[in-house]
């Protein structure tokens, strides 16, 4: 019985790991929009130069963003004596490229009475190797200096999508997914990475 359960377990991870991108999508096309508006939103609060993992998933709220219907995931910014950067890193889904993609994040800025001031895209960013995860890509953007809370979200279109270098050299374009996790930290200019 127990070898039973065991397999069933793996099996129903493994199928859950194959479902493909055009089918996350319209899982996500149906799913109903939580908020009219960020005023309703309770956003936990970060620390200053903690990283934290934040999953956009089918357990998020839905917003209707102007580039799609989105999971997000909405944070307090720590206040700071300086400048206020958002470092974030998102990793392939996969070390087997051609069946990888990736979530690509979305910042949209709001003021201390949650409405949006701002909205950072985050192309270009940095392929990174990184020991456990594999194929990894960086960004750094700058929070305006009135923001105190930032909404993590992504584009629920094919684009963007983000080119991948194999160690052989060979270039592939690797698709952009909604859903996945972007490790999150918010530094002081002027602090290490």
């Amino acid at each position: 019985m127990m070898k039973f359960s065991n397999a069933l377990l793996l099996s129903s991870i493994f199928i859950a790991g194959c479902a493909n991108v055009p089918e996350l999508r319209q899982g996500l096309v149906a799913k109903t929009v939580s908020h009219a508006s960020f005023t309703e939103v309770l956003f936990q609060p970060m620390h200053l130069s903690e990283t934290y993992g934040l999953s956009l998933d089918s357990d998020q709220p839905v917003f209707e963003f102007a580039e799609g219907k989105s999971f997000y995931v909405g944070r307090a910014i720590p206040k700071a004596p300086s400048t206020r950067q958002l470092i974030f890193k998102t990793c392939l889904s996969s070390q087997y490229l051609p069946k990888a993609n990736v979530l690509v994040p979305y910042f949209l800025f709001l003021d201390d009475l949650r409405h949006p001031i701002g909205q950072a895209m985050t192309n270009p960013l940095t392929q990174v190797d990184d020991f456990w995860r594999g194929i990894c890509y960086e960004g750094e953007i700058g929070i305006p200096s009135i923001a105190s809370y930032f909404v993590l979200f992504t584009s629920n279109a094919e684009d963007p999508k983000v080119f991948s270098v194999a160690q052989t050299g060979r270039i592939r374009l690797v698709p952009h997914t909604p859903v996945g996790t972007v490790d999150v930290k918010v530094s002081a200019s002027g602090s290490a990475r």
